[in-house]
């Protein structure tokens, strides 16, 4: 919900959590649930992990395509946190997949005159199911739906890496109601792959785009407004403490945040 109390938003929640598993065919009284395992990996069990699958995926990347948050920018986000723990990861390539996400970013960067309301996001590719960079699953099934309904949100990128193709820049449109706020998944996973890259990199000038595209991306995520999957929600939450330290809220001069990752990326 976009209005309304507190009392309102917590009957919401509530109608939601009894709905929604009757809306899908699966009813809450339905699921059978494993009991979880708490068993601590061995140091052993995650460097082999590391080893056999997450280090070759990042070392084999190539920038081919306009790929979502969820896929290589997360290799290089867990990379960049291996890092921190002594393990290696070339920096050349988590250059690379951080300049791959930028490339998609609405900005002046990638085009001319950027609307206001959706800069900074990290856009969604808009490509025919049979492009080789069609993104699948229901980020591409949503992508083409959103861009057929609202063709004023698919964008088409004027400069930059990929230039040329188009993007979808929004997912809450009020005149047609539509609240979905998905993109909100990806934006948080890329925006904190971005922090890291703007203190693990050594060279000063990725520092600065890195620290560049964060504010953009910080500035668009706290203009967003809440929407019913709180998944999505959840993501620009996580991602913010990361950008200002739990000072979440709108109360905050935009300049101040601004002014404030600037100069903790600049530290470093």
């Amino acid at each position: 919900m976009r209005f309304g109390s507190i009392t309102d938003a917590q009957n919401a929640i509530e109608q939601a959590k009894n709905s929604r598993g009757t809306s899908l065919g699966c009813p809450q009284l339905a699921y059978n649930y494993n009991p979880a395992n708490y068993n601590q990996p061995t140091l052993a069990e995650v460097g082999n992990i590391w080893n056999t699958v997450h280090l070759p995926a990042i070392e084999s990347y190539t920038n081919d395509c306009p790929r979502i948050g969820r896929y290589e920018n997360n290799s290089a986000l867990g990379a960049y946190y291996a890092r921190i723990a002594g393990y290696s990861a070339d920096l050349d390539v988590l250059n690379d997949i951080a300049v791959m996400q930028m490339a998609q970013q609405y900005t002046n960067s990638n085009v001319i005159t950027p609307d206001p309301q959706h800069e900074g996001v990290y856009a969604y590719v808009h490509v025919p199911s049979n492009d080789p960079c069609y993104p699948g699953g229901v980020v591409g099934s949503s992508v083409s739906a959103v861009c057929a309904n609202i063709p004023s949100y698919c964008i088409a990128h004027d400069n930059g890496l990929f230039a040329g193709e188009n993007f979808l820049i929004g997912d809450q449109y009020d005149p047609l109601s539509f609240y979905d706020g998905g993109i909100a998944y990806d934006h948080g996973w890329i925006g904190v792959q971005m922090i890291e890259t703007g203190i693990q990199q050594f060279d000063m000038n990725r520092k600065v785009d890195a620290r560049n595209s964060v504010v953009k991306a910080s500035e668009w995520a706290l203009n967003q407004e809440v929407v019913k999957n709180h998944n999505y929600t959840a993501k620009l939450i996580c991602y913010w403490p990361r950008c200002i330290i739990g000072r979440m809220t709108r109360s905050i001069e935009m300049n101040s945040i601004t002014n404030w990752i600037k100069t903790y990326f600049l530290r470093y």
